[in-house]
């Protein structure tokens, strides 16, 4: 005891373990041998858990990558999106443009069938042959 105390007083620390300098020669004590199965458990839990981590990690790269491809397809998307209001809004505008041009044309159309079906009637008697009309 009194070696100890004098070689922690000159060296400032404490002498390696007795298991540390412990010649490989000497027999494995039960007690040293459950300090090993207990070192070994613990040693195996953590590869356990940088297992799992490792897992969890990749998992998540997975999860950001499905991110990343689903902003990139909601931009394009959008973009469609954007196009095909842009385009209906010019048909809309189209139409109203176009719109009393069109109740024209039909309003015309309306009264040609009746001009021109008067116009046959009104030659019709004046035709060399008889016309039948339909």
């Amino acid at each position: 005891q009194c070696e100890l105390t004098a070689l922690v007083a000159e060296t400032g620390s404490e002498p390696p373990s007795a298991s540390a300098t412990a010649p490989s020669s000497k027999l494995v004590t039960p007690s040293s041998s459950m300090e090993f199965e207990a070192a070994r458990r613990r040693l195996l839990e953590v590869e356990e858990r940088q297992r799992v981590i490792r897992e969890m990690e990749r998992r998540l790269e997975e999860l950001r990558e499905v991110f990343v491809r689903s902003e990139q397809e909601a931009v394009e998307h959008g973009e469609l999106v954007a196009r095909i209001t842009a385009a209906a809004q010019q048909g809309e505008l189209y139409v109203a443009e176009n719109g009393q041009r069109l109740k024209k044309g039909l309003r015309f159309k309306r009264h040609k069938p009746t001009i021109v079906f008067s116009s046959m009637l009104g030659l019709r008697t004046c035709l060399p042959w008889p016309v039948k009309l339909k």
